[in-house]
């Protein structure tokens, strides 16, 4: 028996130096359930569950026992380490939240360290530990909206210096409709987009077609507002506009130079969120200017251009509605008026000219520079075509009216189309 018992002590005090391996049969397989994730937006979180079978090392010292296992789990991305559990169980649902766009990978590794006890029936038992690690991925398309852009229209600056909102004019009567499409860095068709992703028209009236297209009406006055989220987040402001400039002009009793008549012009502009964008230049500074405060009436401008009581001295512009009438005290009343539709941009020049007009206006000379010839000089400049070289408002009224007409003095004859019509050339 005490050779036995002695036998048995040398041997524990070998087996206190002895280290197990990994290869002693100790493993770890880690699992995903869901290897490929459906694509999400850029900033959503992920859901992927992992799980650990153990595999304990083999039996092969003489009365060797496992005592426990424990499960250390780390998860990485290509970003670093996104989350850990030590001493955790066998499954495990990492925190994952990617970033960026394109394809993403979660990759979650657990090592188990065995502890075990042998020759427990000794003086001396010894005890031993070992571990193995194992691991699995998770690959996810990650997406985001890149781009949000209209079918026509002019960009504008909307002075917020954000790369991701766009605002454009549209001309009214230009385009039956216009159609807003929204672009993906996964280049996904609308059915396949994420949950996350989100198209809404949050002003107007815009119709949805799928979640990356929207029509806006071309042929309806007014503001509407397009957003998509994915990730990051696009915004559109479509701006469907209609500027109308109009010469209006009152036959009087000439040779009468006491009713002489008068011919003034008419501008306005709808709706109301495009005056933000009317700007121009103040011609003596060279400064920017807005141009939506031209006279005390905004963009919406009635004016003429006048003597100060005399045939032949200084002029002036007169913003009003009505026009007053310096001979009777009274207001003017057209007896001739046509009206074109006209582009922004010639609006916009239009508004320039008015301005300079009234800050530096010439000589009122009754023969050659006379209301009349400054309201179609306005005309001109809005890209009106075949405009009268008149100085008579009688015959400008006549013309307006749609009459052809050989302006006296002149051989040419100017005749004005009707009805009035919207050009989207000028």
């Amino acid at each position: 028996m005490k050779l036995k018992y002695l036998l048995a002590l040398l041997t524990g005090l070998l087996v206190t130096s002895q280290t197990m391996k990994a290869d002693d049969g100790a493993a770890v397989t880690v699992t995903a359930d869901n290897p490929n994730p459906n694509p999400v937006c850029s900033g959503s979180a992920v859901t992927v569950d992992f799980s650990a079978a153990v595999t304990a090392p083999a039996n092969t010292q003489k009365e060797l026992m496992i005592t426990g296992t424990n499960y250390d789990w780390a998860a990485y991305d290509d970003t670093g380490l996104v989350d850990t559990k030590l001493n955790g169980a066998a499954t495990w649902t990492p925190s994952w939240t990617p970033t960026g766009s394109g394809s993403k990978t979660l990759t979650a590794y657990v090592t188990n360290t065995f502890t075990g006890t042998q020759n427990s029936q000794t003086p001396n038992p010894t005890s031993y530990s070992t571990t193995a690690t194992g691991s699995a991925s998770a690959t996810v398309q990650v997406d985001a909206v890149t781009s949000l852009t209209p079918s026509a229209g002019t960009w504008v600056d909307d002075g917020d210096n954000d790369p991701n909102t766009a605002t454009y004019l549209v001309q009214y009567g230009c385009n039956n409709s216009i159609t807003v499409s929204a672009v993906d860095c996964l280049g996904l068709n609308a059915a396949a987009l994420p949950s996350c992703w989100q198209a809404t028209n949050s002003v107007g009236s815009a119709t949805k077609i799928d979640n990356k297209t929207f029509s806006v009406d071309g042929n309806t006055v007014g503001k509407t507002v397009i957003n998509v989220t994915c990730g990051t987040s696009k915004t559109v402001t479509i701006i469907v506009y209609q500027a109308k400039v109009e010469l209006d002009a009152q036959k009087g009793s000439f040779p009468s130079l006491f009713d002489f008549g008068h011919s003034w012009w008419n501008l306005t502009i709808t709706p109301i969120d495009a005056y933000p964008f009317l700007q121009g230049t103040d011609p003596d500074t060279g400064d920017p200017v807005s141009l939506s405060g031209v006279d005390p009436y905004g963009p919406q401008t009635m004016g003429g251009f006048y003597d100060d009581q005399s045939l032949n001295g200084p002029g002036r512009v007169k913003f009003a509605n009505p026009q007053p009438d310096q001979s009777t005290g009274g207001s003017h009343t057209a007896t001739g008026s046509y009206w074109w539709c006209v582009s922004f941009n010639k609006y916009v020049a239009t508004l320039q000219h008015i301005y300079d007009l009234a800050l530096n206006p010439p000589e009122y000379r009754v023969a050659s520079d006379n209301c009349t010839t400054e309201a179609e000089a306005v005309a001109s400049t809005a890209g009106v075509q075949n405009v009268p070289p008149s100085i008579y408002p009688g015959e400008l009224s006549k013309w307006l009216n749609g009459d052809a007409v050989v302006f006296t003095g002149i051989s040419t004859i100017y005749q004005l189309p009707q009805p009035a019509t919207c050009s989207c050339s000028q």
